[in-house]
């Protein structure tokens, strides 16, 4: 009985070529754009969503108005407005702070220079609000000093050379070593579906 069924099916299908084609057509293009689609939705939910408390993780935008029909958003906002909203908001319980360097960071190790694109300054509490794996270190220490620095793997193994205690000047455009000034941590990199 199946079989039968079967061949009437691709008998059907064979007479009527072109409105076969159509429809097979039409059903595998609507399936492709569906699961694409579905894998982008989930991808851009998977997004930050590995953070503990992500659900009451908020990232604070400007928008400035450039003309009446324009726009602009920045993803940033002034470094005050996190004390202001800590203090006017009762809603607010942390506040972590991210300030990227206007040119890239330049690190002295031995007398030579290397400039490091991807380098922030962040809060004391960052490690408090976002969660990370420590390799060495612990989220509790690791900003004790004012100048502590934290490195991922990667950057670790690449500054190999340079001992793990390092001293940084805040706001200033050269990182240098020395002693014992400042305590650090190393952190495996953040997943790939991360915004920081």
């Amino acid at each position: 009985m199946l079989k039968n069924h079967i061949k009437i099916t691709f008998r059907n299908l064979w007479r009527n070529k072109m409105y076969s084609g159509l429809n097979i057509g039409g059903l595998a293009l609507g399936m492709t754009a569906s699961i694409l689609l579905l894998l982008w939705v989930q991808n851009e939910l998977r997004f930050d969503a590995y953070h503990q408390r992500a659900d009451r993780i908020y990232r604070v935008t400007n928008t400035l108005q450039i003309s009446p029909q324009d726009s602009w958003v920045w993803s940033n906002s002034p470094l005050v407005l996190g004390d202001f909203a800590q203090k006017q908001i009762p809603e607010v319980e942390k506040v972590a702070r991210f300030q990227k360097p206007w040119s890239p960071l330049v690190v002295r190790i031995n007398h030579e220079l290397f400039k490091e694109p991807n380098a922030a300054y962040v809060d004391s509490t960052w490690f408090e609000v976002f969660d990370y794996q420590f390799v060495m270190g612990s989220p509790k220490v690791v900003f004790k000093d004012y100048n502590s620095i934290v490195l991922t793997q990667s950057k670790a193994k690449r500054f190999s050379a340079m001992p793990l205690r390092l001293s940084v000047r805040p706001f200033d455009s050269i990182l240098q070593t020395t002693s014992s000034k400042a305590s650090s941590g190393i952190i495996r990199p953040s997943p790939a579906f991360s915004s920081i």
